[in-house]
């Protein structure tokens, strides 16, 4: 293991009665990087945050935090460690900065004096002083991460931070995050938002029933899933697609006047010379710039 990692977790598992959570992962976040999380619902993705940020324990498995192991008997974060799992709660009778005061005395830190520029800095400064009984789900989003940030975080988790935020909240939430990374902190976040993570992530681990399926960086990603979608004109769409299911080629019917197939480069190879064989023309064949959420999908099939 480096000894540059934020966060390192060696064979990480965790078992729920008969059902296996997680089972062997492995995780590595250095500074500088914007680590994404995917995976479908009940993948694992919340119970990895959670063991890290010490509020579950690992069955088995090694876990370090900012070069130590984590201490499992009181659950103490090091310092510059933060984050949040889920929806972050709150006393709603108190305002969002007596909340964080509050946080920051319990957490015996310096983060007091923070709270205001914290608040400030997640969009909260107005309604600081307001109950959150009155905040939206957004808002109180937004005050989990300020509730993070009291932590000068060299390492931030965060389980699916704008899932409650409008457009422009989830922009100033990406906009912090990417901030703390040019900043040298290592960010570790799960997202449902595809668009989000390609954004923002420059190395990612992809889960799939517990199990790690990939991780490693974009391109490697990208790379590692080897059938490529093809936009094919031809002068029989129909004869096309039954011949692409007699060759073992994935096509999808027009809706825009052309066919859209998934193949490997030999197997599209023996599919043209198979159109034409049949008297089928070949009118455009382009290659299409493959997407993130296409990766994944083809990864989790």
């Amino acid at each position: 293991m480096s000894d540059a990692a934020m966060l390192e977790m060696a064979g990480v598992a965790k078992r729920f009665g008969a059902r296996a959570a997680l089972a062997g992962v492995d995780l590595v976040a250095r500074p500088g990087e914007v680590h994404g999380l995917l995976g479908a619902n009940g993948a694992g993705k919340t119970t990895l945050l959670r063991i890290a940020l010490g509020l579950a324990r690992c069955d088995s498995g090694t876990l370090r935090l900012m070069g130590r192991p984590l201490d499992w008997p009181n659950g103490r974060l090091p310092d510059g460690v933060a984050g949040f799992v889920e929806a972050p709660a709150f006393y709603p009778y108190l305002s969002g900065r007596e909340n964080l005061s509050l946080l920051a005395h319990l957490d015996r830190r310096s983060g007091v004096s923070r709270v205001t520029e914290c608040l400030d800095q997640v969009g909260l400064a107005s309604v600081a002083d307001a109950a959150v009984s009155a905040y939206s789900a957004g808002m109180r989003q937004r005050l989990g991460l300020a509730a993070a940030l009291i932590r000068h975080p060299a390492l931030l988790m965060l389980d699916e931070p704008t899932s409650s935020l409008d457009p422009a909240g989830a922009r100033d939430v990406r906009h912090t995050i990417a901030a703390l990374a040019r900043d040298g902190a290592a960010v570790v976040f799960s997202s449902h938002d595809m668009a989000e993570l390609e954004d923002l992530c420059s190395v990612f681990t992809v889960l799939h029933h517990g199990r790690v399926v990939f991780s490693g960086v974009r391109e490697a990603f990208e790379a590692h899933v080897n059938r490529d979608a093809y936009t094919l004109q031809t002068s029989n769409d129909q004869l096309a697609i039954e011949i692409a299911r007699e060759c073992g080629v994935e096509s999808t019917a027009p809706e825009t006047g052309n066919l859209v197939v998934h193949a490997r480069s030999d197997a599209l190879d023996a599919y043209v010379i198979a159109l034409g064989r049949r008297g089928v023309a070949v009118r455009s064949l382009s290659r299409q710039a493959r997407s993130l959420e296409a990766s994944f999908l083809e990864l989790t099939r």
